[in-house]
């Protein structure tokens, strides 16, 4: 990146080209190391990166575009931060190696479309922020063996939230006194097992 240029920048040598203004990153790669001083990943950031294998988002990102991980086919591993509220719009769709995810407590919502087709993803910790789910979200995860939910008060969840995830042979992992209010609602019904979480 020239060093002249005012409104893009290559900081830190990340590997990636960040919207100076307002610390946006707005393309990444394969090699890229997301600098603390990055706020927000844009739409499509990342999308079908796919020699994209493992990514850290840091603490000072609170919001990830749209689309940005899409697509990127190859990553096995993703570790967000505890200061992210949104799961975004097909964020991590057809990421067909990725095994888990760890949602944090900052999240508020997980959009539609998220994680559909992630079809190697056995385990899913849901933080005890999250209130809603949305379409399609956590969708043709074939592999789907557990879901820990930690959210007390059970979220506002689409019809279609779990469809051909395999939930009928998942077990539920959510919190013992909320056990009973998540087999009473529907998606959540259709998993094989509702149990208490452990430590």
């Amino acid at each position: 990146m020239d060093v002249e240029n005012k409104t893009y920048d290559s900081r830190s040598n990340c590997n990636a080209i960040i919207e100076t203004k307002t610390n946006t990153l707005i393309t990444g790669c394969k090699k890229t190391d997301i600098p603390n001083s990055v706020t927000s990943i844009g739409y499509s950031t990342f999308r079908h990166c796919i020699s994209l294998t493992s990514i850290t988002i840091p603490n000072s990102v609170t919001s990830i575009g749209d689309y940005a991980f899409d697509g990127c086919s190859k990553l096995t591993t993703v570790t967000i931060s505890n200061s992210v509220t949104d799961i975004g719009d097909r964020l991590f769709r057809d990421c067909c190696r990725l095994t888990s995810i760890t949602i944090p407590n900052s999240v508020t919502r997980i959009v539609g479309y998220a994680f559909l087709g992630c079809s190697k993803l056995a385990s899913v910790t849901i933080g005890n922020s999250v209130s809603n789910i949305g379409a399609w979200a956590i969708s043709e995860c074939s592999s789907l063996a557990d879901i820990h939910c930690l959210a007390e008060t059970v979220p506002e969840t689409s019809s279609s939230a779990f469809d051909k995830s395999n939930i009928e042979n998942a077990t539920l992992h959510v919190p013992a006194a909320s056990v009973n209010d998540y087999s009473n609602t529907a998606p959540w019904t259709g998993f094989k097992k509702i149990v208490p979480l452990t430590d």
